[in-house]
């Protein structure tokens, strides 16, 4: 499934793909590749994204079981389960760019031009922000197992060799996910004009087009109320729009509007958090609301710190210099590209 994605992509992504060659004399026109992108500007790319998803789900059903068995202590099979959920979801590409992009600003010559290393930047912040924005069903689901990664490796850690990139890649997620949201709130917050196109009413209404593979939602329930309403055709709700007050009566039921991402939650918590996400608070322990201001710097302090001094030391260790240990010589250089990245 995987492999079969990746072609998918690459080939959805060559210019040739969409040419069909004929005997005839053709003007000559340059070949170009478009870079695979998140979200997947194909929808066929995007359905098999949501395939692996699906079969990704069966095979997490099935450990689940062996966790109840164990009495809730989660084998190395579910950090490979989260992680690979986080490759097929988020932009790793751009993401490890950005993280290497800072980190070269640091230690670039005079010869290099800060012009283009800031131009590149901005071009992957930017993308970060159209995933996080157009893209926000995967987005939400995809900081959801960014967060189960850190549960995981507080509690479960057993020195496996993908741990440091499992820490790594669930920090630059769910810290590319709060500064993308807190931008998109100070943006909204400043805008004199909330009601114009492009504001954060677009941001905050989920589009259909962009359901998750496990967050659609079928329901055919209708809303009650509307017999009093002389023209039949004049309100006729959507679809989405009912199952968007159905979400709304189930978010009331669990009297909260907190999901903690770094702890287990209940699968319909996290069904309502993908749907209506704009309306509850993605919180983290000792980060606080992730969508807050400063809490990007907070996030990555935290991966840091995680990688730095392990599972075993990482409830009870400071942040001073010195004191670290890697079982994985890869660990001190994701430090050094989250480090870089809370430096500027």
């Amino acid at each position: 499934m995987y492999r079969r994605v990746w072609e998918a992509a690459r080939y959805h992504s060559d210019s040739l793909s969409g040419w069909v060659p004929t005997a005839l004399s053709e003007p000559p026109h340059r070949v170009t590749s478009e870079k695979s992108t998140m979200p997947p500007s194909r929808p066929v790319v995007s359905r098999w994204i949501n395939a692996s998803c699906d079969c990704l789900d069966i095979l997490h059903w099935s450990a689940l079981s062996t966790i109840l068995q164990a009495s809730g202590l989660e084998h190395p099979t579910i950090l490979h389960l989260h992680l690979a959920r986080l490759i097929l979801l988020a932009p790793v590409s751009e993401l490890q760019d950005l993280a290497n992009a800072k980190l070269r600003q640091q230690t670039r010559s005079l010869s290099e031009s800060y012009l283009d290393a800031t131009i590149q930047e901005q071009d992957i912040r930017n993308a970060l922000l159209k995933w996080v924005v157009h893209d926000q069903f995967k987005a939400r689901l995809a900081i959801i197992h960014a967060g189960s990664i850190f549960w995981y490796l507080r509690r479960y850690s057993c020195g496996a060799v993908i741990e440091p990139f499992a820490n790594y890649l669930a920090t630059l997620v769910i810290w590319a996910y709060s500064i993308s949201t807190s931008a998109v709130q100070l943006l909204s917050n400043s805008s004199p004009h909330d009601s114009q196109p492009g504001t954060n009413n677009n941001i905050q209404t989920p589009r259909a087009s962009h359901q998750t593979h496990n967050g659609d939602m079928n329901s055919q329930h209708s809303p009650s109320g509307n017999h009093n309403i002389p023209n039949s055709n004049y309100y006729n709700p959507s679809p989405h729009h009912s199952q968007l007050l159905i979400g709304l009566e189930m978010l009331e039921c669990y009297e909260t509007s907190i999901i903690q991402l770094d702890r287990p939650c209940d699968d319909e918590l996290v069904q309502l958090f993908v749907r209506l996400g704009e309306k509850m608070t993605p919180y983290m322990a000792r980060d606080g609301d992730i969508r807050s201001v400063g809490a990007g710097g907070k996030v990555l302090r935290e991966g840091v710190k995680l990688l730095s001094y392990g599972a075993d030391n990482a409830d009870v260790a400071g942040g001073g210099e010195g004191g670290g240990r890697f079982i994985w010589g890869a660990g001190e250089r994701f430090v050094e590209l989250l480090e870089a990245l809370g430096g500027g």
